[in-house]
């Protein structure tokens, strides 16, 4: 997923869910100011009736006199939506005390204790009313009603409002996260830019006005992953220019000598068998490891030749002929055949039985092999590793374990 995508999938519904509960919020905090201070008005005109009728030896006899009918239908219709207002007295039929378009008989009502605004019925009924009690003396009530339609004509109204303020807000969130989406976007792809320009070893350009904090930090790793980089070229050059400087004969003929005879030590034929070339020994020395079945030979040598490179390249050129004809020649002519061999030492047993076999000037040997003997019990990779540490000899070296 795009990294516009995830912005606008995630700014969008946020934006959206804060303006939908706001609007819910103003929406029923808007209703039930309005229908409070209907209810307040309702309330306020069956007091003030019921507290009138309450002062009068017979209600009903006096409020038909037309004076103060007139008096009563005047202050009734200065409270806005008041258009029922209705005597119920014990015995009697109720008694409308407002002339009204339509005729207003409470059903269903108690006398009250106190005076008391009852819910506004919202059930879908249309006219939708809030009606008030107010107890009055000698038993009955008065009962007002006030004209809903206008407060929910207007609730609908903010409804419209919210709507269109939800869409404001859906509107406004889709542009902002199309904004941001674009300058991460933007300064990523600079950033990208510039590691490909690393990776073609091409100069990088600056941070080009980077203005997000995170995107001019990993331009600053990019250019240093870009100064490193120069750095460790710049060092390679320089470490192989020096290397060419110092190249010789001998360190190349070394250098070549640790890759084609690295010391080994594996097991061969039943014996675990370890063999290197230790020291400064002679260019043309080799050692070569032959296996057939329950038959191994370790065989060490010194082949010659009429510079340091052809002595070398005889020896490789020895070893691998050895190895891969030992076992179907024999021995005399399989040494004849490797051609250049001045010197050579042969070690072949069918059954392990242990042993040193070493290819040196005399003193080094004697030294070796008494080493050997003295650590008759450790194995041949060891018996090497101490030969090489304590004598420091040059010559090529093999032990072959019990």
């Amino acid at each position: 997923m795009s990294i516009r995508r995830t912005i606008t999938l995630l700014t969008v519904p946020l934006f959206l869910l804060l303006a939908l509960v706001n609007g819910a919020l103003l929406y029923f905090q808007e209703r039930a100011e309005k229908t409070q201070a209907l209810a307040g008005q309702a309330l306020a005109a069956a007091v003030a009736t019921a507290e009138f009728v309450s002062s009068m030896e017979n209600p009903r006899a006096a409020l038909a006199e037309p004076l103060r009918a007139r008096t009563l239908q005047s202050t009734a219709d200065r409270i806005p939506g008041l258009n029922g207002l209705t005597l119920v007295l014990p015995g009697a039929p109720a008694h409308p005390l407002l002339k009204s378009a339509r005729p207003w008989v409470p059903q269903g009502l108690e006398r009250p204790a106190k005076a008391l605004a009852l819910p506004l019925d919202s059930n879908g009924a249309r006219p939708r009313h809030i009606v008030a009690l107010a107890p009055v003396a000698g038993g009955g009530y008065v009962a007002a009603r006030i004209d809903a339609e206008p407060l929910f004509a207007q609730m609908t109204k903010v409804q419209r409002a919210i709507g269109l303020i939800v869409l404001i807000a859906g509107f406004t969130a889709a542009v902002l996260s199309w904004f941001v989406a674009r300058r991460i976007t933007r300064e990523l792809e600079l950033n990208g830019r510039a590691i490909a320009a690393i990776a073609a070893g091409e100069p990088v350009i600056g941070d080009q006005g980077l203005s997000i904090r995170e995107a001019r930090d990993l331009a600053d790793a990019v250019r240093l992953m870009e100064s490193s980089s120069k750095a460790a070229a710049t060092r390679s050059r320089r470490v192989t220019l020096h290397k060419d400087r110092e190249r010789t004969v001998d360190t190349a003929i070394a250098a070549s000598r640790a890759v084609h005879f690295a010391p080994e030590a594996r097991p061969l034929a039943g014996a675990q068998v370890a063999a290197r070339i230790c020291g400064d020994a002679p260019p043309g020395s080799f050692f070569a490891l032959c296996e057939s079945g329950n038959r191994g030979v370790v065989v060490l040598g010194r082949c010659t030749g009429a510079s340091a490179q052809e002595a070398f390249a005889q020896a490789v050129a020895a070893r691998a002929f050895i190895e891969a004809n030992w076992f179907t020649m024999p021995e005399g002519e399989c040494l004849a055949a490797a051609q250049a061999i001045a010197e050579t030492r042969v070690l072949a047993w069918t059954a392990p039985d242990g042993g040193l076999v070493i290819l040196a000037d005399d003193r080094t040997a004697a030294a070796a092999d008494a080493y050997a003997k003295r650590n008759r019990d450790a194995a041949p990779g060891e018996v090497l590793d101490g030969i090489e540490l304590l004598l420091e000899p040059a010559g090529v070296f093999a032990a072959v374990s019990r």
